[in-house]
């Protein structure tokens, strides 16, 4: 028997599941994430579930079918500004705004303005070479910014769209001047090779996004890879990419994988309505440490966008449409003003929150939560870590209660009223940007989702049901499981444009990424369609030459090339009776805002069963989750052991 694994890493857990290659979901485990070193987190993920399996990681990693791996090395890198010193070369003239048309573009927080450099050179709109560029001068910038200390060039030149035979020019100086045998070769980056955009500003942003990121991505990726193929692995390590699909180390941009985990959320949420209950529209919530990923599956599909801003900077690179918001369960709560605050700022996991006990010296929502009795403070992870009931309230009265003249207990309600209320507003602002709604479905996942499920649900009203899942905690993992091998290709188009040329060009270019990551076109399953901006419809085009189009309006041409894989299997169990008294594990004082503190019923999740219902209030826990069921409310296993939380008397 086979194994796949999915693995997610996030700002301050990183989850892990296991399902065979018949589907079956075997195990799911998390890890303290490590950001000092992201593949410690990994190699750890990796041994923890061997354990759990009863065997050695040799053992683990020798029956291993693949490896898909989402992780959050490219975005910290962006978030922190922690890249490599860039090295760009533009045409001359366009040194101080960088083809934007302003002098001071947010592209410049990446690069900096002494490491930029013109070239004397001109190709027209129409992609005539008006000025030629002479090797000398080509070869001088590239010197020059060596010199000053670049480590890596990228070279984004006026209407290269069209023509790139200069930054061809550069590439190929770079070679001749610095071979591999020369102190190593200096990496080069064309915008021609990175995005096919006809704005220049929009490639050159998209091309040093992509540089400033990449190496320390591939760092860590290489290393994570060289370690599971020396123990065993025989496969390559998948990665998962923003746009949903999965693409081998030596195959992937780094800017495509800014975002990969939420996609994989979304994506798992996707399979999953499609599968299991044929949901139309979804809207998920995504709730962990460090952040409240909201997303939107409708009709069917999830919804993708080309164009997006990170920090400030538009890129072009498809991305599943996830909303972000800084607001998890290590969110660092503050007193400004006479207010409590939530976030920006998280605990992550080092220190992480106070009641960790690991030097955590401000309070977050998994503190208050903790006091107020949702949280068993022996089942935390597990029992993995934990958690100080002292240390939480220690902090919460030097930073809130002192402050403010509250009582322990008050602040810590205001606390979670507060999240409470952000989550709800977030989720259905969202929700409302997306369109008139009827009945919708709230997928509420990530470790901390659970605890704000009730709130979400009654904010969006009687036609919105939520459901939680025996996976929630690691929904993004199993989203990993559900995801093809494949590549995803996009142009923009002029009026003019060929299109027979450029879809035979792209289709061209899939069979050698394919090939050359050890599969074979005939395998893959290939789907040509152009994406129209202004209205944002899709137009799907035959890849018969027959049939293909000369001519076709303004758009994004999109080819997608996908090696199918085996996907989990959610079998359905009968159901039971209503009673969920075999589950209950005992009772707890929790502080319910309106009930106040209740000796409270605690059900542990995996013994529900199909038919089982508990009415609120109650607490639902694992030993990654917990599950407020507040009062007014149901939740219902249904025949997948997932829970249906609904206002009572109402149903999806």
């Amino acid at each position: 028997m086979g194994y796949i694994i999915g693995v997610d890493t996030g700002g301050t857990f990183t989850d892990g599941v296991l399902v065979d290659t018949e589907g079956d979901i075997m195990i799911r485990v998390k890890v303290v994430t490590t950001p000092y070193d992201l593949t410690e987190c990994f190699l750890d993920l990796l041994e923890r579930i061997a354990d759990r399996l009863g065997i050695d990681l040799p053992t683990l990693l020798v029956r291993c079918e693949s490896i898909r791996y989402s992780q959050t090395i490219a975005t910290n890198t962006l978030i922190t500004k922690t890249g490599t010193r860039l090295g760009l070369i533009v045409t001359k003239g366009y040194e101080g705004d960088l083809y934007s048309g302003v002098n001071d573009p947010a592209l410049f927080n990446f690069v900096d303005r002494s490491l930029v450099i013109g070239v004397d050179e001109d190709i027209d709109s129409s992609g005539k070479v008006a000025v030629p560029l002479s090797n000398a001068d080509g070869l001088a910038a590239v010197e020059e910014l060596i010199d000053r200390g670049a480590r890596e060039i990228v070279v984004v030149l006026k209407n290269s769209y069209v023509n790139p035979v200069h930054e061809e020019m550069i590439l190929q100086l770079v070679k001749e001047e610095y071979p591999p045998h020369y102190l190593g070769r200096m990496p080069v980056y064309l915008s021609k090779d990175i995005a096919r955009a006809r704005d220049d500003y929009l490639r050159c942003c998209t091309s040093v996004i992509n540089a400033y990121v990449h190496r320390r991505m591939a760092t860590y990726l290489y290393k994570a890879e060289d370690y599971v193929r020396s123990n065993g692995y025989a496969r390559p390590l998948f990665l998962v990419t923003s746009d949903g699909t999965l693409s081998t180390v030596p195959w992937t941009k780094g800017i495509s994988t800014i975002g990969s985990g939420p996609a994989a959320g979304v994506l798992g949420a996707y399979f999953v309505a499609r599968r299991l209950y044929d949901h139309q529209r979804v809207v998920t919530v995504d709730m962990g440490g460090t952040s409240l990923d909201i997303g939107y599956v409708t009709e069917g599909s999830p919804i993708v966008r080309y164009y997006s801003s990170l920090e400030g900077v538009k890129v072009f690179q498809p991305m599943i449409n996830v909303e972000s918001i800084a607001l998890g369960g290590g969110s660092i709560i503050t007193v400004t003003d006479g207010e409590i605050r939530v976030g920006p700022k998280s605990a992550g996991s080092t220190p992480g929150p106070a009641c960790f006990d690991r030097g955590g010296e401000y309070p977050t929502p998994t503190d208050a939560n903790l006091l107020l009795g949702y949280l068993n403070p022996k089942n935390f992870m597990g029992g993995a870590i934990p958690l100080n009931v002292e240390k939480a309230a220690e902090a919460i009265k030097r930073v809130v209660c002192d402050h403010l003249g509250l009582s322990v207990e008050e602040a810590s309600i205001r606390i979670r009223t507060l999240v409470n209320q952000i989550a709800a507003r977030s989720v259905k602002s969202f929700l409302e940007r997306q369109g008139p709604s009827s009945k919708i479905a709230v997928y509420i996942y990530g470790g901390a989702g659970g605890l704000h499920a009730c709130s979400i649900i009654s904010n969006l009203g009687r036609h919105a049901v939520g459901y939680v899942f025996g996976f929630s905690s690691a929904f993004s993992a199993m989203g990993c499981c559900t995801l093809d091998i494949g590549h995803h290709y996009y142009v923009e188009l002029s009026r003019d444009a060929d299109m027979k040329l450029l879809l035979n060009e792209l289709l061209d270019r899939a069979r050698r990424d394919l090939e050359g990551e050890g599969f074979f076109m005939k395998n893959a399953a290939c789907k040509a369609t152009v994406y129209n901006i202004d209205n944002d419809s899709v137009t799907e085009l035959p890849l018969n030459q027959g049939s293909m189009p000369n001519r076709m309006d303004v758009g994004i041409l999109v080819i997608r090339a996908i090696i199918p894989s085996p996907k989990p299997a959610f079998v359905k169990m009968p159901e039971e009776t209503k009673d969920p008294l075999k589950a209950l594990k005992g009772r707890r004082s929790v502080y319910w805002d309106d009930l106040g503190p209740i000796e409270t019923p605690v059900y542990e999740m995996s013994k529900l069963r199909p038919g089982n219902v508990v009415e609120g209030p109650a607490i639902i826990e694992a030993e990654d989750t917990t599950v407020p069921v507040e009062e007014g409310f149901t939740y219902t296993v249904d025949v997948y052991n997932n829970g249906r939380i609904e206002i009572q008397d109402e149903t999806y």
